[in-house]
């Protein structure tokens, strides 16, 4: 009865430790929660971080609403990493929609 769970605990934590918690792209970000599950934003719909609040990452999208970026799984050493990344990626966003 303890086999499968056990079975999939194994696995979820090999995948934790192969794979990246997110990937930053040209034009997203991609963050994986499960090795079944991934979401992606695009930086065209952010306008720009505000911090962290309660272990997520809050962004606030072109129309002012806040969105929090659930960071559970990623090391509390690179969240600030991560965020510098972000933001570099929605100015050259920025930079890009006005031109």
């Amino acid at each position: 009865m303890l086999s499968v769970p056990t079975l999939i605990l194994f696995f979820q934590s090999l995948w934790f430790v192969l794979n990246p918690f997110g990937i930053i792209y040209e034009d997203k970000i991609e963050i994986k929660w499960f090795m079944m599950n991934k979401r992606s934003w695009y930086f065209i719909d952010f306008k720009k971080t505000v911090g962290f609040e309660k272990g997520s990452l809050v962004a606030v999208y072109n129309d002012n609403e806040a969105f929090k970026l659930s960071l559970f799984g990623i090391k509390s050493s690179h969240k600030d990493l991560l965020r510098k990344e972000i933001d570099k990626k929605i100015l050259e966003s920025m930079a890009q929609r006005l031109a």
